[in-house]
């Protein structure tokens, strides 16, 4: 919505629409930075959980 109003408020002014083009690709690329720390993390997390499960599984064999 920041974005609209800025936009919004004269479409016309080169100035304004150049300084939203910015704050857009700043923003774009801020999330996907963000992003691919969530992939990663959630790479890691399964990972982590793939792990005890198997860890689980394996003391509850030995326990049978």
């Amino acid at each position: 919505a920041h974005y609209l109003a800025l936009y919004d408020s004269d479409p016309s002014q080169l100035v304004q629409t150049k300084m939203l083009l910015e704050r857009v690709d700043r923003t774009i690329e801020d999330l996907q930075h963000k992003r691919a720390d969530l992939d990663r993390t959630l790479r890691e997390l399964k990972d982590i959980k793939a792990q005890c499960q198997e860890h689980l599984r394996q003391r509850s064999d030995a326990d049978r």
